[in-house]
């Protein structure tokens, strides 16, 4: 059995990745980042100037790196020039890419109206449901927590305008008590349910 023969750069930090207590799945990564670094340079990578540090920052733009990969190797460098060859002055020549935010899906009027439309049965109430959630801007786990006690809680409470709103989403009246008769509401109401 031939075991890969090991820089001692290497082993020095692999060293210094288990004093910091990576798991094995980090390492891997920072070593597989070091790696590619070297590669791109054709020699060692702790003797790198900030220029070859700055040229490898474009080739990974360059490639298509995604900005999440871009970001595992600048950490990896990161560490590599701080602990493993204490040159705390090349972090200053590197840079993070931020992700690019996606924004929500905003539907128009008409495209609203069609949902609401489309919602099941031949009452209002499923609609009414709908507009509610809609208009509130709540999620689906948020819509799914309300009971008939949620909405007559926050009818018998003086909350108004965002609290209201706020006590809705969170469910914070979910288990309120009411002065209701159960009977009057013409269904069983479990209180004790969260």
């Amino acid at each position: 059995m031939t075991e890969e023969r090991i820089s001692p750069l290497r082993a020095r930090m692999i060293e210094d990745m288990r004093i910091r207590g990576m798991g094995e799945k980090a390492q891997k990564a920072h070593i597989r980042a070091i790696k590619d670094f070297a590669q791109f340079l054709g020699h060692s990578p702790d003797t790198a100037t900030p220029e070859e540090l700055h040229a490898y920052q474009l080739h990974l733009t360059d490639t298509g790196v995604t900005a999440s990969t871009f970001n595992v190797r600048i950490v990896a460098l990161r560490f590599f020039f701080g602990m493993t060859c204490g040159r705390e002055d090349m972090k200053r020549y590197m840079q993070f890419r931020t992700q690019p935010r996606k924004l929500p899906v905003v539907f128009s009027v008409e495209e609203v109206s069609d949902i609401l439309m489309a919602a099941p049965g031949p009452s209002l109430k499923y609609r009414a449901a709908l507009s509610i959630s809609y208009g509130a801007g709540l999620r689906t786990s948020e819509v799914c927590r309300w009971s008939l006690w949620t909405f007559v809680a926050c009818s018998q409470t003086k909350l108004f305008g965002p609290q209201r709103l706020d006590a809705l989403k969170h469910g914070a009246l979910h288990g309120a008590t009411v002065d209701f008769p159960k009977k009057s509401m013409g269904c069983r109401m479990d209180t004790s349910r969260r």
